[in-house]
């Protein structure tokens, strides 16, 4: 697979008596190219050049896969920072958001036939946010803004995606919160409710995976999060929520945890770095059909060291040290539904992963 993304980004600002105004955009480019070949080694050195391979072999044959697709993704926007009050900033805006989606497969990957399909999809996104300075050390906010996601390329991954009909999905989402920033102390809540049109979700049957339109669905909860400065460099750290996401026929949406929280103590000071932290998932139903396959809750432990070694010559920079630990104590409980055996019936299963290291030496330039 060769993949590659670039753009860039403007922003243009200009103050004016009641606040500010302000405009820009966001281009980015995707390119993905993909390949896999079945290569017969004991074919000489022609295996070496697969794609001279004939077409009979190339559909269905020697090559599982030969395909380009790109996105284009231009999102250009304009809002208003007015302050009609001390500490008071509204900010209404709105978005234009432009997908274009393409396709050019000589061997589609989920069909291994030819297919060149491309589809634009656009969306207009007003948002509003009011934020409130109640005093130094203490905020709050409210929010309000429409959502859009393009479908997803697998979508694409069939005979005929000039005849699907999945919408890009929407929302509308809603929020408020506080936020609490002291010496030692910051404290932050709110609420949540997000209103979702065209949820797309999927269903695995053994070797096939197979997308619907669920329709809508609400999502909404609350979630808190603290950190208290210890001193010597030790913060207490914690947060968690509580959520709910249901359609509208009230069932459960699928792999959506009811509770989340997570916690550790985190160590900061001079050149060392080091935290140990415990994350948890709550409960979920795995199926969005008729909440089957209910999943209990599990915790991972995570540890991270850092050290930023000095520089040894006035023109270097120096250098840090990262080493991960992740799940620490090597928990193995089911963590997600990975759909059904052949059988449409037999429940499969991912596990969280065991215990993995991870380690890192960067240098800046």
């Amino acid at each position: 697979m060769v993949y590659r993304s670039f753009g860039d980004f403007a922003r243009f600002a200009k103050d004016v008596p009641f606040g500010q105004l302000e405009a820009g955009f966001w281009y980015d480019h995707q390119l993905n190219k993909r390949f896999l070949y079945e290569i017969d080694a004991t074919l000489g050195p022609d295996y070496l050049n697969p794609p001279t391979l004939p077409a009979s072999a190339l559909y269905g044959g020697a090559t599982d896969r030969l395909m380009t697709d790109t996105l284009d993704n231009f999102q250009p926007y304009f809002e208003v920072h007015w302050k009609p009050l001390p500490g008071l900033t509204l900010t209404p805006g709105v978005k234009y958001a432009f997908f274009r989606r393409t396709l050019n497969a000589v061997v589609n990957d989920g069909t291994s036939m030819p297919l060149n399909f491309s589809h634009n999809y656009t969306s207009l996104l007003p948002s509003f946010d009011a934020h409130y300075a109640i005093s130094s050390h203490w905020t709050a906010y409210a929010q309000v803004a429409k959502g859009f996601l393009a479908p997803k390329l697998q979508l694409l991954k069939t005979a005929t995606p000039q005849d699907n009909t999945f919408r890009p999905e929407q929302t509308w989402n809603y929020q408020i919160g506080t936020s609490y920033q002291a010496d030692r102390l910051s404290l932050s809540g709110d609420l949540y409710y997000i209103d979702f049109n065209n949820l797309i979700g999927k269903k695995k049957v053994g070797n096939n995976t197979f997308f619907v339109n669920n329709g809508g669905a609400k999502y909404q909860g609350v979630e808190l999060e603290g950190t208290y400065y210890v001193g010597e460099g030790f913060s207490l750290f914690a947060n968690g929520s509580l959520n709910q996401a249901k359609y509208n026929d009230h069932f459960w949406v699928g792999g959506t945890p009811k509770q989340t929280a997570s916690f550790g103590v985190i160590f900061n000071k001079d050149d060392i770095y080091a935290s140990l932290l415990t994350k948890y998932n709550g409960s979920q139903y795995g199926d969005d059909d008729n909440n089957h396959i209910p999943l209990g809750g599990f915790a991972v432990t995570d540890l991270a060291v850092s050290y930023t070694f000095k520089p040894v010559l006035e023109q270097s920079k120096g250098f840090k040290l990262s080493v991960k630990v992740g799940n620490l104590f090597d928990r193995h409980a089911l963590s997600q539904f990975a759909g059904y055996a052949a059988d449409g019936v037999t429940p499969l299963f991912w596990t969280v992963t065991g215990r993995n290291f991870f380690v890192s030496l960067s240098a800046p330039f």
